[in-house]
C-alpha cells in the first residue's frame, strides 16, 4: 500500500521530485498542484490552488483510508485552509 499511498483515485499526474527535497511528492489534479510532505509523525496534505470541494475530500479520504489500513489504528485528520 505504500507505493500507492500519494496516487487518490481522481485523475492525476506524478510531479518529478525537486533534488533538495526529501519526503516531498507531488501531483498535478485539474491543473492544480497537491503537495504531499512527510514529516517523523505526520503527513502535511496542501493543495496549491482551487479544485472543486468534491475532488478535495476525495484526496484527503484516500489518504486517510490508506494510512489507517497502513498503522491499523484511526487517524486524525487536522483541517486548516488559508484564503
Amino acid at each position: 500500500m505504500l507505493e500507492t499511498l500519494y496516487t487518490p483515485d481522481v485523475p492525476h499526474s506524478k510531479m518529478p521530485e525537486i533534488t533538495d527535497e526529501h519526503r516531498v511528492y507531488r501531483l498535478c489534479v485539474e491543473g492544480v498542484t497537491v503537495r504531499y510532505v512527510e514529516d517523523w509523525y505526520d503527513i502535511q496534505l496542501t493543495v496549491e490552488g482551487v479544485l472543486p470541494s468534491r475532488t478535495v475530500e476525495m484526496i484527503r479520504l484516500d489518504l486517510l483510508a490508506k494510512l489507517t489500513a497502513i498503522e491499523n489504528t484511526t487517524i486524525n485528520c487536522t483541517h486548516l485552509m488559508v484564503d
